[in-house]
């Protein structure tokens, strides 16, 4: 089992309520509730992984270069 699959099912019940009693108003709430997953784990690297901004772009564009 990774984050989405444990996450994303708990998330997406907080989307489903909050649409039900209208305090949200989200589409697709399956969808969104993955995309939080993958933008918190994003955040969490960062967080644990600290880099200074030039080197950010040598990684991203050149990930195999470390």
């Amino acid at each position: 089992m990774n984050n989405n699959d444990v996450l994303s099912p708990q998330i997406e019940r907080y989307i489903n309520e909050g649409n039900k009693d209208g305090s949200l108003n989200v589409e697709y709430p399956k969808q969104v509730s993955e995309i939080i997953v993958l933008l918190l784990g994003t955040w969490f690297i960062v967080a644990l992984f600290q880099i200074r901004s030039k080197h950010f772009g040598i990684n991203f564009m050149q990930p195999n270069m470390y």
